[in-house]
Formats: structure tokens, C-alpha cells, sequence
């Protein structure tokens, strides 16, 4: 996957595994994936011959491959925002205040909008609402996702919401409201759910400007 986004000219990936609360504490998680992390940059250093590397912690740059910044995709549940702060900062992105969040696939109760305020507000963490598009369909009211990115938080799309026509729709609706700030390929496979960024794009400039494509994938937050 890594040498597909690289072959299209992906410069950084952030590494998004899994976080279930009701599977394992935010230590283990952390174990795991580091883990993992260490096993993949031997393979790329033992790919490499060449070039300088970086291979910190928090972020791991190799010459010509892009570079990996830890992270987890992270399921809600209500005890987030009262979490250690050891445990919230081992599920953000990299070194940053930035988490990515999984929404749960129905209507979402005031509690969770509570909690997302609460992370922002109490806490100091801005939460990154992971693939919108899947909740395309019940979301009635978006004033209260409004009012939380006025806040700070961000709103993730994915690219296989411009494969279709109907969600198609909707996504440049949503992205032309300024509810969409980042497009990623949310990808899990060489073949099944593969890295596709570059096809997003391509179908994104049918439809928008440069400037706003920009913004969806090279700017960081």
C-alpha cells in the first residue's frame, strides 16, 4: 500500500488502526501498534539502500517513501473525554491534539455532540470525525456539527463517496459548505479498499476548484 501511495505521490501517511475501547485498554493498543510500526520500518529500511532516515517515534521519514506519522482511528464511547491524558495523547495523530474519531452508524444522541465539546473545550483535543460520508444518510441537522467546527473540530470524507452519483452529490454539497477539510483513502488493502487518493482527486477536478482540492489534501491541519 505504502509503494502505491508513493508511486502517486503521496508525501506522509498517517497510520490509523483500529481502537476499540470495549477490546483493549489505550496501553495495549499502544503496545500493538507500535509493534506493528517497528516491524514496517524494518521492511522499508531493509528496502532502502540508499538516503538518510529518520526512524523516531512519532514520526518515521525515509527517502523516497512517504512519511509514516502514527495514529488510531478511534470508536466513541461516553468515558473519552474524561480519559488520563497519558491514555488520550497514545490514541492522537503523531505528537499532535488531533484524534480521529468513529462515529457510531445510527442517529447520534446529544451525549456524543456533549462529548466531542467537552474533548475540545476541557481537554484540548481536536477531534477528526472520520468518514462523514457513511453518515450521509441521517444526518437531518448539521447545526450542531456546525457549531462544533466552529470550535476547531474537522470533518473527514472518503474517496470511494465520489464513486457514486448520489453521494457524489451530497459529498460536493457538504464540501462546498465548508463541512468536509480533509479527503483520505481510508485504505485496508492492496486489492480490497486500496489506496485511491489519486483517483479522488482526478474526480474532485471535474467538479472543483484547485485551491479547495488543495486544501482537502495538502494542507495540514
Amino acid at each position: 500500500m505504502l509503494e502505491r501511495c508513493m508511486n502517486m505521490g503521496v508525501k506522509a501517511v498517517v497510520l490509523t488502526p483500529h481502537f476499540y475501547p470495549h477490546k483493549e485498554d489505550p496501553e495495549s493498543f499502544s503496545r500493538r501498534r507500535d509493534k506493528s510500526l517497528s516491524r514496517l520500518k524494518e521492511y522499508i529500511l531493509g528496502a532502502v539502500s540508499h538516503g538518510e532516515c529518520d526512524a523516531g517515534e512519532s514520526v518515521f521519514t525515509t527517502a523516497g517513501w512517504p512519511t509514516l506519522i502514527p495514529g488510531a482511528e478511534v470508536y466513541y464511547f461516553p468515558e473519552l473525554a474524561v480519559l488520563e491524558e497519558a491514555c488520550l495523547e497514545k490514541l492522537c495523530i503523531g505528537e499532535s491534539r488531533y484524534m480521529m474519531i468513529e462515529l457510531p452508524a445510527e442517529p447520534w444522541s446529544e451525549d456524543i455532540y456533549i462529548t466531542l465539546e467537552r474533548l475540545i473545550c476541557n481537554r484540548r483535543i481536536i477531534p477528526v470525525l472520520a468518514h462523514i460520508d457513511r453518515y450521509f444518510h441521517f444526518i437531518k441537522d448539521i447545526t450542531p456539527l456546525r457549531e462544533l467546527i466552529s470550535l476547531g473540530m474537522l470533518v473527514q470524507l472518503n474517496v470511494e463517496a465520489l464513486d457514486g452519483f448520489f453521494t457524489r452529490r451530497k459529498a460536493l454539497k457538504w464540501i462546498d459548505a465548508g463541512l468536509v477539510h480533509l479527503l483520505a483513502s481510508d485504505c485496508h488493502g492492496s486489492s480490497e479498499r486500496p489506496p485511491n487518493l489519486d483517483r479522488g482527486i482526478e474526480t474532485l477536478g471535474k467538479h472543483i476548484d484547485q485551491k479547495t482540492i488543495e486544501k482537502l489534501t495538502n494542507v495540514a491541519p
